[in-house]
């Protein structure tokens, strides 16, 4: 490469991708695409939407030196006029716009539609999201950004029924309360028992289900006791802390029986959490 002449940049406009080009290393068509790809998306993610990048190469009498031209048609610098939530009907308003990470009166940086959704669907409380601006193919200096979202029923649920060989018969049932007062908060429980006497240690008598009474005497267990389970609560706030902490707080109840051990307990494990997706200029 002896050189590389652009054309049309935007003034104060400037590239990462164009600095690191080496004058004397070896010319080839594929890097001068991959080099319009970058340059492309550096324009967009400094609000140049609609920018387009055409490029071009000659080549030197000797056949060994190249000149590279790339040609760039910005278009007009894209700035975030409003930002609208789209489809909510229990969510209260500002628990999405939060999620956006694009300011009014700022250039939308292409990355930050993907960003935004990505936050928005961590909140756990949306069947489907989408990011885009209004009017997407109309090139204009300001653009309005619809956050659109459906979502999740307020009640889900599920149960099941089986046999295993070495928890005997076992059913359960699972649910969840999304989005309680439309502020994100989510409540959810699963439940699940066996009937370990039913199960093939017990019933092949490879497991003592017998325990000692006031005189020391073996006595089978109640049936009560011979009934292992799990259940467990669990609520989920991602929105009620300040810098987009989370908080989770799981109630657990279990019986086990196992060939070793038979335990029951019981635990409260709250838990912070921050998931946070946003773009880094310059990346």
């Amino acid at each position: 490469i002896r050189e590389v002449q652009t054309e049309g940049l935007p003034s104060g406009f400037s590239s990462d991708s164009l600095r690191m080009v080496r004058l004397g290393a070896t010319f080839s068509p594929g890097e001068l695409q991959r080099l319009e790809q970058a340059l492309t998306r550096e324009l967009g993610r400094s609000g140049y939407l609609f920018a387009a990048v055409a490029t071009s190469y000659t080549l030197d009498e000797s056949g060994r030196l190249a000149d590279a031209q790339l040609k760039v048609t910005p278009g007009p610098q894209v700035k975030v006029r409003a930002v609208l939530p789209v489809g909510q009907v229990r969510t209260a308003e500002e628990i999405i716009t939060e999620q956006a990470t694009m300011k009014e009166g700022q250039p939308l940086d292409s990355e930050l539609l993907f960003s935004t959704q990505a936050n928005l669907a961590n909140l756990g409380i949306f069947n489907n999201v989408q990011v885009e601006m209004l009017a997407p193919d109309r090139p204009e200096a300001l653009k309005t950004v619809l956050l659109k979202v459906k979502e999740r029923p307020i009640l889900q649920g599920a149960f099941f029924l089986g046999y295993f060989l070495a928890e005997g018969v076992r059913g359960g049932v699972e649910g969840t309360i999304s989005n309680i007062g439309g502020r994100a908060i989510n409540l959810s429980g699963s439940g699940q028992a066996n009937l370990f006497f039913s199960s093939y240690p017990a019933l092949s008598r490879q497991f003592d289900l017998s325990t000692p009474d006031s005189k020391g005497a073996e006595v089978d267990q109640d049936l009560y006791r011979q009934i292992g389970f799990r259940v467990n609560l669990a609520i989920e706030a991602p929105t009620v802390l300040p810098a987009h902490i989370g908080l989770r707080l799981d109630l657990i109840a279990e019986r086990v029986f196992r060939p070793q051990f038979r335990f029951t307990r019981t635990a409260v494990l709250p838990t912070l959490a921050w998931s946070r997706t946003f773009a880094v200029p310059g990346l």
